[in-house]
């Protein structure tokens, strides 16, 4: 509908916003930020002196691999659920929670989608969705979200995308394929759910709006401090 054509537009809009401080963070975390932003002219002949202290996956690998789930109670129980840790399980969220936490931490956001399990209608698949994807649309009076939309896939041949999207509402899910002449819809899932499908959690999240901050943010002023002084006493 044009609705939620103008809907996608406007998630769309939203995250490219942020693709720029998306692909710096993640930069940071793989140790291969770019060099220019140090303020050093290093000769093509100099550059085996280069060093990138990689203290932000430090940082987040640290915080990351302590969070471990040990159990998976009910509110007003006492023991660990057996349903919730089917889900769990056929999910294989073992794996997952940590994919999730560590784009949080890189991020300051971190995604996960819940949908139809094929194999099993009985246990539903979820799923952890890539921030660099993932918009939300959040009611912030009423702290609930209102509309998510993923866009991924490139042309082989163009190297352009997205090429596909899903709109997740709250009583229905739409697939979606870049057309010639824009979005087009394949197919339709009306769930009914009531809520959107997606959940989100914001890293240090503060009361001024629905954004998070990675957990590098302190470390990257130091990591470049620490680049520029080491590879100074490797050149001398």
């Amino acid at each position: 509908t044009t609705a939620e054509l103008d809907l996608m537009a406007e998630l769309k809009e939203s995250l490219d916003r942020s693709a720029g401080d998306d692909e710096r963070l993640l930069r940071y975390y793989r140790g291969t930020q770019r060099i220019e932003q140090l303020g050093l002219a290093i000769p093509p002949s100099m550059r085996r002196f280069l060093v990138a202290v990689n203290w932000p996956r430090v940082v987040v690998d640290t915080i990351v691999g302590r969070q471990q789930v040990q159990s998976l109670v009910i509110p007003g129980e006492e023991t660990d659920d057996a349903k919730m840790r089917a889900i769990w399980d056929a999910s294989n969220l073992s794996a997952h929670l940590n994919m999730f936490n560590r784009d949080r931490c890189i991020f300051g956001r971190s995604f996960m989608s819940v949908g139809a399990n094929e194999r099993n209608p009985q246990l539903p698949l979820v799923r952890v969705e890539s921030p660099r994807e993932m918009a939300v649309k959040v009611d912030v009076r009423q702290e609930v979200a209102l509309a998510a939309a993923r866009f991924y896939g490139v042309d082989s041949r163009t190297n352009v995308g997205p090429t596909h999207a899903t709109l997740y509402l709250p009583d229905e899910t739409v697939w979606c394929a870049m057309g010639s002449r824009g979005w087009v819809e394949l197919d339709r899932n009306r769930h009914e759910l009531g809520a959107v499908p997606v959940v989100m959690h914001l890293n240090r999240r503060l009361s001024a709006g629905w954004v998070g901050e990675s957990q590098m943010t302190d470390i990257l002023p130091l990591t470049d401090s620490a680049a520029r002084t080491m590879t100074n006493l490797q050149f001398a």
